[in-house]
């Protein structure tokens, strides 16, 4: 009997350790939080919820977590897949840091086109002149995607046998 007790009364104070633990491992997020702030309660309370032999199931959601937003916080990489096809319409074109108006970068861009594929790079770094050559590249890499294809570059798109 008292044993039975006695092991009641420890699978109780378990419980409630763990009901403790796990309440310290899920602060609640507000719906105003960015997902950067997210991430640095998450890390924030990763070390609590997994220091215990018995961290159980709040630990590896918590990881889990971490994971998620750091996969959503990564960068896109700079993709091209027709890096040959851009070389080739390069050497038709001007240097990688033209700057004359109204083309600039390698593979002459427009500020139209630069609005339209790149707004971001364009406020922040200004013109193509001043982005590397695989941001030039990437950025007709989303034109050609979007259906446009090689045609911006009609006369040399041919001259490469590109259209």
């Amino acid at each position: 009997m008292r044993f039975a007790a006695a092991v009641l009364s420890g699978l109780a104070f378990m419980a409630a350790t763990s009901t403790a633990a796990s309440a310290h491992l899920v602060r609640p997020f507000t719906k105003h939080q960015s997902d950067k702030q997210k991430l640095r309660t998450v890390r924030a309370d990763l070390p609590h919820a997994c220091a215990s032999r018995t961290h159980g199931k709040g630990c590896l959601w918590l990881r889990d977590l971490k994971h998620k937003l750091q996969a959503k916080l990564a960068r896109p990489r700079l993709v091209v897949h027709y890096v040959s096809a851009w070389l080739c319409i390069h050497s038709y074109e001007g240097s990688w840091t033209d700057s004359g108006d109204p083309y600039w970068g390698g593979l002459q861009m427009d500020r139209a086109f630069m609005e339209a594929y790149a707004p971001r790079w364009l406020l922040r770094r200004g013109y193509a002149d001043r982005w590397t050559p695989l941001q030039q590249m990437w950025v007709a890499e989303r034109a050609h995607r979007s259906g446009r294809g090689f045609y911006p570059w009609p006369t040399t798109a041919r001259l490469c046998g590109l259209i």
